[in-house]
């Protein structure tokens, strides 16, 4: 079984989950989430017969009445999905984002603060490895960011370089690029505008 399937799909399942509580829609569309979640979660099983913690998991099933599903059905989906992802040291960052970032228009504060000061290269590098993402996908933002650091560290970085560098890691983690940009105002350069 492809690890990145598996993969995807546990964030596709919470994904699912987070917008059924947003639009509190849980009762409709829980029966089809529960299913989801517990096909995903025999193929882990079959992957991972040694994991106690996986082997663990139940599946879920309706508690509401006449076999509907409930909130609390959804919300066990969705910390099963957690915990599996925890178990296997995936990164779970990309569960709380929305599926596709169209800017940086809505940057939220609190990440922001969550930062450090000092965002190193050596950090992205290991934040992309931890990323559910294909080997090629993971070998071509870490150039995008060593192109960016190198462009940086040069005697004048160019800004529309920066920029366009800013733009593909963006196509890959909205995170990873943000934290690039936070690289760039370390120096006095603002390549998010």
């Amino acid at each position: 079984m492809d690890d990145e399937y598996l993969a995807k799909t546990l964030k596709r399942i919470y994904d699912g989950c987070q917008q059924a509580q947003d639009s509190d829609d849980e009762h409709n569309v829980g029966k089809a989430l529960i299913s989801d979640f517990n096909d995903l979660l025999e193929k882990y099983q079959g992957e991972y017969p040694d994991n106690d913690i996986i082997q663990e998991i139940d599946p879920v099933t309706t508690s509401g009445a006449h076999g509907a599903a409930h909130a609390q059905d959804v919300q066990k989906i969705k910390l099963n999905t957690l915990k599996i992802a925890d178990i296997l040291g995936l990164d779970t960052d990309d569960f709380q984002q929305p599926t596709s970032t169209e800017s940086f228009a809505t940057i939220n504060i609190q990440q922001q603060q969550a930062v450090s000061q000092s965002v190193t290269v050596n950090n992205l590098l290991k934040q992309v490895d931890n990323r559910m993402m294909s080997g090629s996908d993971k070998e071509e933002l870490k150039e995008v960011i060593r192109e960016y650091e190198s462009e940086l560290e040069s005697d004048s970085p160019d800004k529309s370089t920066l920029q366009d560098l800013l733009e593909k890691a963006r196509d890959y983690s909205a995170d990873i690029a943000l934290k690039l940009g936070m690289r760039a105002l370390e120096r006095g350069i603002d390549v998010l505008i």
